[in-house]
């Protein structure tokens, strides 16, 4: 729904909440911390606006290639673990991806 009130928000969680988009975020611009862990998610998408962004929990997804955090450049810590993937299927970094993280 829509939080776009809370100018000021830094942390938040919304894990285990069925979530199959990242969308609505585009206010939070000073969020430094974000708990997507156990949801549908299958796309990291729409935080480019996250610039204050220092960590980021999308384990026990369904996300198979890491990509979209170009410009995120406060982002420490990244955590991926427990994919929900196809049989045989591994996670992937975009190289883009890679090399901001870097």
């Amino acid at each position: 729904e829509d939080l776009s009130f809370c100018k000021n928000l830094s942390v938040l969680y919304l894990y285990d909440n069925r979530i199959s988009e990242i969308t609505n975020l585009n206010y939070a611009t000073n969020l430094t911390h974000l708990y997507l862990q156990n949801n549908c998610i299958s796309y990291i998408e729409n935080l480019r606006s996250l610039k204050k962004l220092e960590k980021l929990y999308l384990g026990g997804n369904y996300i198979a290639v890491i990509e979209g955090l170009e410009g995120l450049e406060e982002l420490r810590e990244l955590h991926v673990e427990s994919q929900k993937l196809p049989l045989g299927e591994k996670l992937l970094f975009d190289p883009r991806t890679l090399r901001s993280l870097a």
